[in-house]
């Protein structure tokens, strides 16, 4: 029989094509369809969502100063229910919805990386030490293990670390975002070789910019960024 999707209880389907096996009987349709991996225009380092028509490109920022991550992988954009899921499992202790966020990140990995691994370790955007007190669970570090086990590779979540009462970007405008990162990640480990750093949600890219350079200041040849969701650009912001 069928069981009741994860997200609104309604009853579930066969994971559709576009999604991983592991949702079968997970997700109603309704949930499903709204689930789908973003295929529209969006920039090629990046990965910002255009959302509109054209061929892919860089965005303005990107354009302005590359990154120092060579290139962002994402599953969807950050809006509608992929938001909801995120949200209910990082601010409402919805444990149950992991498995599903985790297949999703795990899927979108394999679509920008394939089924092996080019990176020696994976790094999680750490917490402060008192978030993480506070919830006791943290998508990111979850994400990055879930990663490291699919692919055999090492799984870093002390390698950075994040002070305490740095402040929060969430809802922040671009620059203020900026000055809020400016010296609130560090390294803590040395590390070697290419590494792939994980966050759950990209929208300034602030912080990923931030940790790259942790990461690449404590040996990393290399780094190239993994989320499970990107803020988009609306055609409005883009022109």
């Amino acid at each position: 029989m069928p069981g009741v999707c994860l997200l609104c209880g309604n009853e579930c389907i066969p994971a559709p094509e576009y999604l991983p096996k592991a949702l079968d009987y997970r997700l109603c349709e309704a949930c499903s369809a709204a689930l789908a991996p973003y295929s529209g225009p969006s920039c090629e380092i990046c990965s910002l969502p255009f959302m509109g028509e054209g061929p892919s490109h860089l965005c303005p920022q990107c354009e302005k100063q590359a990154p120092i991550f060579d290139y962002l992988s994402t599953w969807g954009s950050y809006s509608s229910t992929l938001r909801e899921g995120i949200i209910s499992f990082k601010y409402k202790g919805e444990l149950a919805t992991r498995g599903l966020l985790s297949a999703l990140f795990i899927e979108s990995l394999k679509c920008a990386w394939g089924e092996h691994s080019p990176f020696d370790a994976i790094v999680p955007v750490p917490p402060s030490s008192e978030r993480l007190k506070e919830r006791g669970y943290d998508l990111p570090s979850y994400l990055a293990l879930k990663a490291a086990k699919t692919w055999g590779v090492k799984w870093r979540p002390s390698a950075l670390e994040r002070r305490n009462g740095g402040g929060h970007v969430a809802g922040l405008p671009l620059k203020e975002r900026w000055r809020v990162v400016r010296g609130l990640y560090s390294a803590r480990e040395e590390l070697a070789g290419w590494v792939l750093l994980v966050d759950d949600v990209a929208t300034s890219l602030s912080t990923l910019r931030a940790c790259a350079k942790c990461c690449l200041d404590a040996g990393a040849e290399g780094v190239s960024c993994a989320t499970l969701a990107r803020t988009p650009m609306t055609p409005a912001k883009g022109k």
